[in-house]
């Protein structure tokens, strides 16, 4: 996708959007200190990436430089050769048993909801 085409599709989705609303749609660019606080309103959070996503990077960064350091239980999981719906993929045309990624987001949902 070329950064043409990606301001593009930015532009569309963030017309008419609120002032003051920005860092709820490009959270890599709010303060740090916006994120203190997380740990009393999540309990756990879990941030999935796929090894060649396209906006790996700053999905990366708003991951472990502000999410991780603000929730005590972070589980991130990066999915080797694929981007982050991979795994939901496989489900939905019933291959997410044979999916390791597919199963480690099933076990850490169990895991939360059954707490």
């Amino acid at each position: 996708i070329s950064r043409e085409a990606l301001n593009f599709m930015a532009d569309l989705a963030t017309r008419g959007m609120p002032e003051g609303k920005e860092k709820w749609f490009e959270p890599v660019k709010t303060d740090r200190a916006w994120w203190n606080g997380l740990d009393g309103k999540v309990r756990r959070v879990m941030a999935t990436i796929g090894e060649v996503e396209c906006l790996k990077d700053p999905i990366e960064e708003v991951a472990l430089s502000y999410l991780k350091p603000n929730v005590k239980d972070f589980t991130w999981l990066v999915e080797k050769g694929g981007v982050h719906i991979d795994y939901l993929c496989d489900f939905v045309v019933g291959d997410g048993e044979k999916n390791v990624y597919f199963k480690e987001v099933v076990a850490w949902l169990l895991d939360t909801y059954q707490k």
